[in-house]
């Protein structure tokens, strides 16, 4: 079934047109394509070229981020049911960026949502599916973590009470493994929960920040 654009007056078929109960023949009188050009304020050849453009890029298998405009593979995408190609419009690397810059500008307000959150029936069974995954791609961590865990238990291995990175105290101290070959499973840095977090996440420079160190100390901690 056919139907024109009031618009651009292209003869089309009815599924390049929205659904609208209030028309007799249940489609709007305009086409996707017009009002799409319409609410981004362009012509609407313009918008014609870029869906071409876009689904040019789909079949090479790319895809535009709409947060640093650069061209990258499908892969750097994350999954979206939501949308008509079910990928996300922004790649991973900005998305994991702007869910950091966001977390440490909110920290309180997020920390106190993610407790309420994880108490929940809901909240309780994600967390659990969680870290059965994440036990599962991640089996050489865990080993090593049982190691150091069993290293202290026997004595082989003494837990200290300060960060050896900010020299807090009475902390929670955790084991940072900078390699988890069999070999290198007792060796391990002994710092903060916050350190530990901003180690893993390339955060070096909140540690200098938080602590006034300088690059040369840091690296002397990280080198014993």
């Amino acid at each position: 079934m056919k139907k024109v654009c009031n618009k651009c007056g292209d003869e089309k078929d009815c599924s390049e047109f929205h659904k609208d109960k209030q028309r007799k023949d249940g489609r709007k009188n305009e086409c996707k394509v017009c009002i799409k050009a319409r609410r981004e304020g362009i012509t609407t050849k313009e918008c014609l070229s870029s869906i071409q453009h876009k689904n040019k890029l789909s079949s090479l298998g790319l895809k535009v981020c709409l947060l640093c405009l650069k061209e990258k593979s499908i892969s750097e995408f994350g999954k979206n049911k939501t949308k008509k190609d079910g990928l996300k419009i922004y790649c991973k690397e900005c998305k994991n960026q702007s869910t950091r810059d966001y977390y440490y500008k909110n920290k309180d307000s997020v920390s106190i949502k993610n407790k309420s959150y994880a108490q929940t029936l809901k909240g309780r069974q994600v967390q659990r599916n969680a870290s059965r995954k994440h036990k599962a791609n991640n089996v050489e961590k865990y080993k090593a973590k049982d190691a150091v865990n069993g290293a202290i238990k026997y004595k082989r291995l003494v837990k200290p009470s300060i960060c050896s990175i900010c020299g807090k105290d009475n902390a929670r101290i955790e084991g940072h493994h900078w390699s988890y070959k069999r070999s290198d499973w007792l060796d391990v840095v002994w710092c903060c929960k916050q350190c530990h977090c901003d180690i893993h996440n390339d955060n070096i420079k909140d540690i200098f920040r938080r602590q006034n160190q300088s690059l040369l100390e840091y690296l002397r901690i990280i080198m014993k």
